[in-house]
């Protein structure tokens, strides 16, 4: 098992924090939020745009955990509309 922290940086374009990774297989992400506001999962084949595959909502806290399985080497994106305060990755590795 491996954790890796990962950074979320903020868009000037639309305001929104992303953070993105190469997969390398299932993964599972704990994100500390500022606000309750949706993570966005998109995933694309190097050199291809980006698709969303699933939105997350947590109403209730604005921690979350999502898991992840997207074929290793595929590049993944993570995306929140609030400022993310921590986030980690942890892999069977």
């Amino acid at each position: 098992m491996a954790i890796t922290n990962l950074t979320f940086t903020k868009d000037a374009d639309n305001g929104s924090y992303a953070a993105k990774f190469t997969s390398t297989g299932p993964v599972s992400v704990q994100i500390k939020r500022k606000d309750i506001n949706p993570v966005i999962v998109s995933a694309n084949i190097p050199g291809m745009s980006p698709c969303i595959i699933g939105t997350y909502h947590n109403n209730s806290n604005p921690d979350i955990v999502i898991g992840i399985d997207i074929p290793a080497g595929m590049e993944v994106t993570l995306r929140c509309g609030s400022q993310v305060l921590e986030a980690k990755m942890m892999t069977d590795e």
